[in-house]
């Protein structure tokens, strides 16, 4: 294998990049190292991280590879090549790491006693504070010679986040007793707390975690609908039912022709009497049209009010008599009874000629 006298690695301009191997690994003491800005350079032998090296530009030599030193007999101020991995770590920030559960989380809402699979979702961002540690944690689970950059690193930290993130959430709605549906005002505390318990799990891997966001805890949607839903009936009492029953009845009603009304009203009169009882503003329509629609049906023929001798119901002058019989209608907004010639209803005040 060729021996090259000057190793670098331009990087990538981007901080996606968290590790990469440098292909060179026969090297001759007198070699020049350069590391950029923002790495750290680090030599593997034996499977551990050993001497390190801050930006800058070096000559190697026995002396300053210390670690490697006891591990290699160097010739005296030879330039025999050795056998070394050199792996570069990037040492910036990246606060732009994106991070979100597997699977969901099963909670019973505290307020409501619904079961709701929830699913959280947010950024991080962290820094590598110790190169050596990272190295000597991972090398032995990860392919160096592919490289590491940020993606891989939150899958292999994705099952801790996704398990301490659960304990969390289960914990702070057990013990705040908080619904769902007000958890968002709780995301920043959250956060902050997610922080202190990942911080210690992350630093074990020689890194830094420097922030952590909650952005989202989330439900299905059928399971936001059904909550949301259930919310609005506690709001509105024991009477939920029987009220919006009655107010989308008596809104078709308003809208149809008095025969209609009436129809309606024979099977729903139960209905309108429940209303009644929340003293609505519809509380005279039910009452009106429970008195219609309950009402003996009438005879094949009815007294004259005048000479009392039966005759057709719909008659408007009596045929024994000659008197003229009083006609009726029903107002088309309240069904009140009128007299044939009213303008007016009486009860509602509405025009109904």
């Amino acid at each position: 294998m060729a021996i090259v006298d000057r190793i670098k690695y331009d990087g990538n301009a981007s901080t996606d990049w968290l590790i990469y191997k440098s292909p060179i690994e026969n090297i001759a003491l007198g070699s020049q190292l350069i590391v950029g800005i923002g790495q750290e350079a680090v030599f593997i032998k034996g499977g551990k991280a050993q001497d390190i090296f801050m930006p800058g530009t070096y000559t190697l030599e026995s002396g300053n590879l210390p670690l490697l030193r006891k591990l290699i007999n160097f010739p005296f101020g030879g330039s025999t090549p050795f056998t070394a991995e050199i792996v570069y770590v990037n040492m910036t920030s990246n606060f732009d790491l994106k991070w979100g559960t597997s699977s969901s989380i099963n909670v019973e809402d505290p307020k409501y006693g619904i079961l709701l699979g929830l699913r959280s979702f947010g950024r991080f961002g962290m820094k590598v504070r110790d190169s050596r540690l990272l190295l000597n944690q991972l090398v032995g689970t990860m392919q160096l010679d592919t490289g590491y950059n940020n993606e891989l690193l939150i899958e292999q930290f994705l099952s801790l986040i996704n398990t301490k993130i659960k304990s969390l959430l289960m914990a702070f709605v057990r013990e705040k007793k908080v619904s769902f549906l007000e958890i968002a005002e709780y995301y920043q505390m959250l956060s902050k707390k997610a922080l202190i318990v990942l911080r210690k799990d992350f630093s074990d891997y020689g890194i830094e975690l420097e922030n952590f966001f909650i952005e989202s805890i989330s439900p299905p949607r059928e399971q936001f609908e059904k909550l949301r839903q259930y919310k609005e009936e506690l709001a509105l009492g024991d009477n939920f039912y029987s009220k919006r029953r009655s107010f989308d009845v008596l809104e078709g009603l308003a809208k149809s022709p008095v025969g209609g009304m009436v129809g309606a009203g024979i099977g729903l009169g139960t209905g309108f009497m429940t209303a009644n009882s929340a003293n609505g503003p519809f509380e005279q329509i039910s009452r009106n049209i429970q008195a219609e629609t309950t009402r003996t049906p009438v005879a094949d023929k009815a007294p004259c009010p005048s000479c009392q001798k039966l005759i057709p119901p719909d008659s408007k002058f009596c045929c024994y008599c000659g008197q003229g019989i009083p006609q009726f209608k029903f107002c088309s907004y309240c069904g009140q009874k009128l007299d044939n010639d009213a303008v007016f209803c009486k009860s509602c005040g509405k025009r109904c000629d």
